[in-house]
């Protein structure tokens, strides 16, 4: 199977049912009125991916296993991240956004930024409450660093790379979020 995570499935048909699977649960998801509605889902996705091919899903840290991880973080709390850029007198100026289902916020917020034009060099710096990711199918760590090789870099709560410190980091969140409601 290779390296930890790097394994998604053991044929592209394998691979392409998977895919069904995840697309009929993120249907389903995305209308779930309640976060234990959306769990439901999840864990219902996770049962069909091991009945696909288990050995995707034997593992917290396989490839499937992360992007259902994902699904799950984005789809219980909207995190945010703010970009310091330079405005069109080299002014500073914050933006900001929050995450939804499958979208990390830096990832709608630059989004929007270039959809209007900003060049990346006018990105000063980044603030995410979690720290950048590699997981699947977003990769912001590597996007990011690639995209504002110049920009300052922080976060709140670490995000790791194995399941247990990804869960962590996102626990401090959830934690800190509830607290400042309070």
């Amino acid at each position: 199977m290779g390296l930890a995570g790097a394994f998604v499935n053991e044929s592209l048909p394998l691979f392409l049912e998977s895919l069904v699977a995840l697309d009929e649960a993120l249907s389903l998801i995305a209308a779930a009125k309640s976060v234990p509605d959306s769990v439901t889902h999840l864990r219902l996705l996770l049962k069909r991916l091991a009945n696909i091919e288990v050995e995707t899903v034997q593992s917290a840290d396989t490839w499937w296993s992360r992007v259902v991880e994902d699904i799950r973080h984005t789809a219980s709390h909207s995190a945010y991240a703010a970009f310091e850029i330079a405005d069109a007198h080299g002014r500073p100026e914050t933006v900001t956004a929050s995450g939804t289902l499958c979208a990390h916020p830096e990832e709608r917020l630059w989004s929007e930024l270039r959809s209007a034009g900003l060049p990346p060099d006018r990105v000063r710096k980044v603030h995410t409450e979690l720290e950048p990711c590699l997981m699947p199918g977003h990769y912001c760590s590597l996007w990011m660093a690639s995209e504002f090789p110049d920009a300052q870099f922080t976060h709140n709560f670490d995000y790791g790379q194995t399941a247990a410190s990804r869960e962590q980091g996102f626990v401090e969140l959830l934690r800190h979020a509830a607290s400042a409601r309070s």
